[in-house]
């Protein structure tokens, strides 16, 4: 292929072929290495499946702060602020029934379901703070709604959101 004259001349009567080495497999040789890999397989896909029973059990918090965020929209909007205000007792309950079940939650009203809700994520929020706001929207009638401070909405408001992202619910 390059002729005659390619290299060095002195080397070409003492020169010996270079002997190359078989290539070392990637594959493991042994079989504590295929065990390990099984093991780390076996991990990996236990991983994954926890991770994936998780989203799926706590998809319905991410739902409900989509619908959260909805209804602070609406309470921005005069003509809708009276029914987002009545909405947001309920979206409270719809999303304590995804959590907890009807068998725990549907038969609690009152001061009952405000005790129950601060259970649920161990805070005083509803029993004793601005949560008993949704107590007044499921009872009172539009006009009395109207007159609600927008500073004890937006602190009503600020106690569900924790309270969706922080209630443990007990197996």
């Amino acid at each position: 292929m390059f002729g005659d004259n390619f290299g060095n001349p002195l080397l070409r009567d003492h020169f010996e072929e270079i002997i190359i080495p078989e290539r070392v497999p990637f594959s493991p040789q042994t079989l504590g290495w295929a065990f390990l890999g099984v093991l780390l397989l076996s991990v990996l896909l236990w991983f994954v499946i926890d991770r994936c029973r998780t989203w799926k059990a706590n998809r319905y918090r991410i739902v409900a702060l989509k619908k959260l965020q909805t209804l602070q929209q609406a309470l921005q909007i005069p003509e809708q602020k009276d029914s987002a205000l009545i909405l947001l007792g309920a979206f409270v309950k719809e999303t304590a029934l995804h959590a907890f079940g009807r068998e725990k939650v549907a038969s609690l009203t009152g001061d009952r379901w405000l005790s129950f809700l601060d259970q649920t994520y161990e805070g005083r929020g509803f029993s004793q703070g601005s949560g008993r706001l949704l107590m007044t929207l499921s009872y009172e009638t539009p006009k009395h709604i109207q007159q609600v401070p927008e500073s004890h909405i937006a602190e009503a408001i600020a106690v569900i959101q924790a309270w969706i992202r922080g209630h443990h619910v007990r197996v």
